[in-house]
């Protein structure tokens, strides 16, 4: 090289800049590309070790790829001067302290981490106690849906009486025991009600009811990707739809319990042979064959191979209507909720065994565990085997202040199974679930709960003084500044209650803590008696002791004047010598 060759200009073009930057795209995408069959092959070789290593290396890939995402989101937000950053909602102001605890952070590495200041993070852990609708700090809240009837009723009483105001309509209903806020009056009087569906619209010319179990089915074909799409930076501009860059998955589906009744995965988009061999599987782990087969006009169940399989299995197949509700629309929901609870959430394999595993244990759980709107909190194995519903247990009802008499927690849940029991209408298929009577939904629905017994000697004693002194859980919560909850816990499950409580808990009862612990035995006492006439009388005295003086010398006189009348002669004769 001549010693000036450093000196020589080069020779780049003009648009270089711009073709740079457009060939680092391409370069990313390539390697993405190449990334992905590579891994494919390694997921699928014979040797554990590379399996393994392969997995390693996307875990690690993903995890860079979600730091470098946080990483620009933070640049942006760094940008803003700190008293114009969007203030964080009192709700995720918790979060983030939970967060930091479990994350182990000091108040400088999350005002750091979160883009705070550490004087912030010092302030919310000073006022982590405060209480109140304007604390800085607050806890999710459910949100309380009212059922459609509750809208009617409300917009009828604004119609019929215009000049009822959102208050005086919320204090109207809370009168007949439905309890409403003016704020919700407000937003159901602004929300335009629904348009009922006329009757050349609801009832079609063609209608399949499903009536039972296996009657009706659903089957389909989708497409997921191994990554999370299927962009590219070259034409078509869009990976090849198969494997190792996405995977086809078969889906069968009962209409009547919205079970899954069969899922297979494919490499490859699959012809109608393998799809006569997924739902004749199906139909042997079924132990029954469909009645009706509602599929899209895809060209597998366009063709002869597979509609010849139908008719000699006796299954009478239909093409779903293109964009009417209730038609194919069923089960494309039950795939985009597929994808977006399970293959959207984790990185989905490569290898087939892995896949399968993991479509198997959502499919699971799908069937099992996740309730449906449509069949009244049921899962779709409580209605396909005839179980009864896990949602018709007793109720529980953790907060204090909620009215007992509102129909939104209990009573509404029973109008809602009972109106979402009826029978669904749809432009291809008609769902038909039988009614019951309401004395048999009010079996079912609500039975009575079972009294629990103390599990421990400590529950025992408590109990048999809360009862000798005629107080119930609620009035003993109230003088010891618990709550009935607590009160019960103590006398069913806890072996013992703390310290603190525990002398607070004697105090209230008239007993030591010896006594209350079962060290020294419980001494005769006013009040303390196993008769249960004498526990009411008790009972009764007490709440006479509550009233005023001049109403307890009324009674005391009252009951002096009985016991005088109904004493024996010889206990009222004042010569009687008293010994």
């Amino acid at each position: 090289m001549p010693p000036n060759a450093r000196d020589l200009p080069l020779s780049l073009p003009k648009s270089w800049p711009r073709r740079v930057r457009s060939a680092v795209i391409h370069v990313i995408s390539l390697a993405h590309f190449s990334l992905i069959a590579t891994r494919s092959w390694a997921a699928n070789n014979w040797n554990a070790r590379v399996r393994l290593k392969s997995k390693n290396e996307r875990l690690r890939q993903e995890l860079a790829l979600l730091h470098e995402e946080m990483r620009l989101k933070d640049a942006r937000m760094q940008r803003i001067p700190a008293q114009r950053r969007p203030h964080y909602i009192p709700i995720e102001r918790l979060e983030i302290l939970e967060l930091r605890a479990a994350r182990g952070w000091s108040q400088a590495q999350t005002a750091e981490r979160l883009l705070v200041t550490p004087l912030t993070v010092s302030s919310w852990m000073s006022r982590l106690d405060e209480g109140g609708p304007r604390a800085i700090l607050q806890m999710r809240q459910p949100v309380n849906k009212f059922p459609d009837f509750v809208g009617y009723i409300v917009r009828r009483l604004k119609v019929l009486s215009p000049s009822l105001g959102k208050a005086k309509i919320a204090q109207i209903l809370c009168r007949a025991g439905l309890h409403l806020g003016t704020t919700t009056v407000r937003r159901i009087l602004r929300d335009a009600p629904r348009k009922t569906p006329t009757e050349a619209s609801a009832v079609p010319t063609r209608i399949v009811a499903a009536r039972r179990p296996n009657h009706v089915w659903h089957l389909d074909l989708t497409t997921f990707p191994t990554s999370l799409g299927f962009w590219t930076a070259w034409l078509p501009f869009a990976l090849p739809q198969h494997w190792p860059f996405c995977w086809w998955l078969a889906v069968a589906f009962d209409h009547y319990s919205r079970r899954v009744v069969g899922v297979r995965s494919f490499p490859q988009q699959p012809s109608s042979k393998e799809v006569c061999i997924f739902v004749r599987r199906a139909v042997r782990e079924a132990g029954v064959a469909p009645r009706h087969l509602v599929t899209d006009r895809g060209e597998q169940f366009r063709a002869r191979t597979f509609r010849r399989w139908c008719r000699r299995e006796g299954i009478a197949q239909r093409f779903g209507a293109v964009g009417k509700h209730g038609s194919i629309a069923v089960i494309e929901r039950l795939i985009r909720t597929l994808k977006e609870e399970c293959t959207r959430r984790l990185l989905v394999p490569y290898d087939r065994r892995s896949l399968r595993r993991e479509i198997a244990l959502y499919v699971s759980w799908y069937n099992s565990h996740r309730p449906h709107t449509l069949l009244g909190s049921r899962t779709p194995n409580e209605v396909y085997y005839g179980r009864p519903p896990a949602c018709t247990a007793p109720r529980f009802e953790p907060r204090h202040s909620w009215p007992r008499g509102s129909i939104t927690p209990r009573t509404g849940l029973l109008h809602a199974i009972k109106s979402r029991s009826q029978v669904h209408t749809c432009m291809v298929y008609h769902d038909s679930v039988p009614s019951r009577g309401d004395s048999a939904m009010d079996r079912i629905l609500f039975p009575m709960p079972k009294k629990i017994r103390p599990a421990s000697a400590f529950g025992e004693r408590l109990t048999a003084l809360r009862k000798a002194r005629g107080l119930t859980q609620v009035q003993l919560a109230e003088k010891i500044g618990s709550t009935q909850r607590a009160v019960s816990r103590y006398e069913t499950v806890a072996d013992r209650a703390p310290a603190p409580v525990l002398a607070r808990l004697a105090q209230a009862l008239g007993v030591s803590t010896d006594e209350l612990l079962g060290v020294k035995r419980i001494r005769t006492a006013a009040g303390l008696t196993s008769d249960p006439e004498a526990r009411r009388l008790w009972k009764k005295f007490q709440q006479v002791m509550a009233l005023p003086e001049k109403d307890r010398r009324a009674v005391i006189r009252l009951v002096n004047s009985l016991v005088t009348a109904k004493a024996p002669a010889r206990d009222r004769d004042p010569r009687r010598a008293t010994g």
